[in-house]
């Protein structure tokens, strides 16, 4: 026996039951020690995983929220000092973040609407000066 009965205690005995009750497990007390030490390995990966995927969810939020930020900066057009410690104490408010993402939401709108006039003014543009040299070579084959 590599685990003695006086080691395993009364909750892993509790578990090592159920497991047996469910799965129909008939083992030696090696058996169930090592059923025991699996399941406490078990709860351990979970436990290091856990803690990892909460690192990454932090991780992930920090460059949400510096995206933000440097979005917000390049709205503004300007990154003074007290412009970039101002928005740092903003970021720590919930309901901040929210008027602030739907202003950096806003002017990336305006933008590009903006753009999409200009684009659609030159298109304009090239599409009669086309039509006008087509008029002036009309003119000109018609005298």
């Amino acid at each position: 026996n590599r685990c003695s009965k006086a080691s395993i205690s009364s909750g892993f005995s509790f578990i090592y039951l159920i497991l047996r009750q469910i799965y129909g497990l008939y083992a030696t007390s090696s058996n169930k020690c090592d059923i025991i030490l699996f399941l406490l390995l078990m709860c351990i990966v979970i436990l290091i995983l856990s803690f990892a995927i909460y690192n990454q969810r932090q991780t992930i939020s920090q460059y949400k929220d510096n995206d933000l930020k440097y979005r917000y900066i390049k709205m503004q057009g300007q990154a003074a000092e007290n412009n970039i410690y101002r928005l740092d104490r903003q970021f720590r408010y919930r309901d901040s973040v929210t008027i602030i993402r739907n202003q950096v939401k806003r002017y990336e709108q305006l933008v590009q609407e903006q753009a999409e006039r200009i684009e659609r003014a030159r298109r304009e543009a090239e599409e009669a000066e086309i039509l006008q040299k087509e008029t002036e070579s009309l003119k000109r084959n018609s005298k």
